[in-house]
């Protein structure tokens, strides 16, 4: 959760959450795709020297929002050429499976959305 982040940039193109265990990419897909596309993103990424990566669950993307930043809503010094879009989360809606959770980083709030819908992608793996 915001407040308790310890971002730190690993130099690679990843950043670090001490706080979380999580490792981002700084850079997203730099284009948009349905939901189906953006798990095969995640699940087909070689990055920085790893194949583990994945789509965020909507808890884990909500916790890289800064809510002191607006347009977008991400410390943009860690996440640069963050779009004032929306990014998807790998979490479903449970009450519509044709729907899918992702956060709008121009304010940092959470929606629900089509899955056919095209969204950013920013990855997540686990530091083990």
């Amino acid at each position: 959760a915001y407040g308790i982040n310890q971002f730190v940039d690993n130099g690679d193109g990843t950043i670090t959450d001490r706080a979380t265990g999580l490792i981002w990419t700084k850079a997203d897909s730099g284009k948009t795709m349905n939901w189906q596309e953006a798990l095969r993103h995640a699940e087909d990424l070689e990055y920085a020297g790893h194949d583990d990566w994945r789509l965020p669950k909507i808890a884990e993307l909500t916790d890289i929002v800064d809510p002191n930043e607006y347009d977008p809503a991400i410390n943009v010094d860690l996440f640069p050429n963050t779009k004032t879009s929306t990014y998807w989360s790998s979490t479903e809606d449970e009450d519509d499976l044709d729907y899918a959770l992702h956060v709008n980083f121009k304010c940092g709030y959470m929606f629900h959305y089509e899955k056919t819908g095209r969204d950013y992608v920013r990855c997540v793996r686990m530091n083990p």
